[in-house]
């Protein structure tokens, strides 16, 4: 039995450190957090630095507990080409169980990470083979676990969500969720879904992402709201970058 199984994305991730003169953050309605990053249209711009790593929600969180000492495995998806091979060979020299399927019709997940002097990031991202996780990819008989971890799923992905979750409650494994975009606009047209929010025993969101589920804009009336999605002994997390997290048990 493992302690932990993480579900989610595995990618290939560049990480660029910009200068601050080289970008504009700016006010703005087009995003949920009210701010835009800009840069200069039509220039080279120079990095100040480069980081290339494996990345990805399901495998961040899975090292995080394989060093903590807990047995760990991590379910998820990559493309049938040479990232992918890179990706499974760095997993499984480091020590982690995975259990990862091959898509040989899409690319493996690939990101550029804009990182900014006070920390904060923006993604570009191909989703890639990550996002066409189905349950016929998951080995359930080889996944018994204390606890499940599901980072953010998204396309496909997203839907295998309720799955996941109908196996735990039959094992009696404990779930934390950790949704995506693609989820939260599920849980809010799909009533169903709400149901399956409430037998989820950990729930994290960023601010951004509390807001979009909840339709709130303060964070007060957004826990009122999530208190209504879960169950009693939900326990609730609201992450905000720098200013660190606010938990509700």
């Amino acid at each position: 039995m493992y302690d932990v199984v993480t579900f989610g994305s595995v990618s290939f991730d560049s990480l660029l450190k910009i200068k601050k003169r080289d970008f504009i953050i700016e006010k703005s309605k087009l995003s949920p957090s009210g701010r835009i990053i800009g840069f200069p249209l039509g220039m080279k711009l120079k990095i100040k630095d480069l980081e290339v790593f494996v990345g990805g929600g399901g495998t961040n969180t899975a090292f995080t507990f394989l060093r903590q000492g807990f047995n760990t495995a991590y379910v998820g998806k990559v493309g049938d080409d040479i990232l992918g091979e890179r990706i499974i060979k760095f997993l499984e020299e480091n020590g982690l169980r995975t259990f990862i399927r091959k898509e040989k019709r899409v690319s493996t997940e690939y990101s550029v990470i804009f990182s900014t002097k006070g920390g904060e990031k923006t993604i570009l991202v191909f989703r890639g083979a990550a996002s066409s996780l189905t349950e016929k990819d998951i080995p359930w008989e080889k996944i018994n676990a204390r606890c499940f971890y599901v980072a953010p799923l998204s396309g496909k992905s997203a839907k295998v969500f309720q799955k996941i979750v109908n196996f735990a409650q039959k094992k009696r494994i404990k779930v934390a969720l950790n949704p995506s975009i693609d989820q939260i606009s599920l849980f809010r047209s799909n009533i169903s879904y709400r149901r399956f929010l409430k037998m989820v025993n950990l729930l994290i969101l960023n601010r951004e992402e509390s807001l979009l589920l909840t339709s709130k804009k303060k964070t007060g009336d957004v826990f009122k709201r999530l208190i209504e999605f879960s169950s009693q002994k939900t326990i609730i997390v609201i992450t905000e970058g720098e200013k660190g997290s606010k938990v509700y048990s």
